[in-house]
């Protein structure tokens, strides 16, 4: 689906038909829009869509990790990027008076985004506004897109969600499904794309075969 937030105007309209009481009826408070960090819409996001939660792929404490990571990082600098999901949780409307009003999704990346001075660094990155954000620790799912990356170890992953906890910030390791059949997230889309590559491969051949 690409960057949420880079296609405001129609994800703002699926949001609002999805939490339309006439329509389908979900609360606001059960939908989250996810984002690699798009400022600009994230300033203005609590107005148009009022009680949706976001969430922020964040995946590093610091730029240059993050830009190493996710290249789409090197559009807005790590302040920028912290300014404008600290402007998100002052405009937004929390569901009840200890609701937290955003998610950081973080992955943990073994030997890449998990030791212990990472944990320390997102810890003083996000403890001013433990109050109003949790945390999301994502067990990665290997792909072969991307060999160099393994999954953090458990013990690591247990390690770096106490020093968050530590220091206020709650936080919960995301519950991995699937991956025992290459369905997990991120997974199952490299599946789809070697059977349309395979069949592309087949219709080729077949039109050069004269088929």
């Amino acid at each position: 689906m690409g960057e949420p937030l880079n296609n405001y105007r129609a994800v703002t309209s699926a949001v609002r038909l999805l939490t339309d009481a006439s329509l389908f009826g979900l609360r606001a408070s059960s939908v989250t829009v996810s984002t690699v960090g798009v400022v600009p819409r994230m300033r203005s996001f609590a107005a148009d869509l009022p009680g949706v939660s976001l969430a922020l792929s964040l995946h590093a404490p610091t730029q240059h990790k993050r830009e190493a990571i996710m290249p789409a990082a090197r559009a807005y600098p790590l302040p920028r990027l912290m300014g404008a999901l600290e402007a998100h949780m002052a405009a937004a409307r929390p569901h009840t008076p200890t609701s937290r009003v955003a998610m950081v999704e973080y992955i943990m990346l073994r030997d890449v985004n998990d030791a212990a001075e990472d944990a320390d660094a997102l810890a003083a990155l996000l403890s001013p506004h433990a109050h109003k954000l949790m945390v999301n620790l994502i067990p990665y799912n290997p792909t072969d897109a991307t060999p160099e990356y393994r999954r953090a170890t458990e013990a690591n992953t247990s390690r770096f969600m106490a020093t968050l906890r530590g220091a206020g910030v709650l936080t919960m390791v995301r519950r991995t499904m699937g991956d025992d059949i290459a369905g997990a997230c991120g997974q199952l889309v490299r599946q789809q794309e070697r059977f349309f590559a395979s069949r592309r491969r087949a219709g080729e051949e077949g039109d050069a075969s004269g088929k």
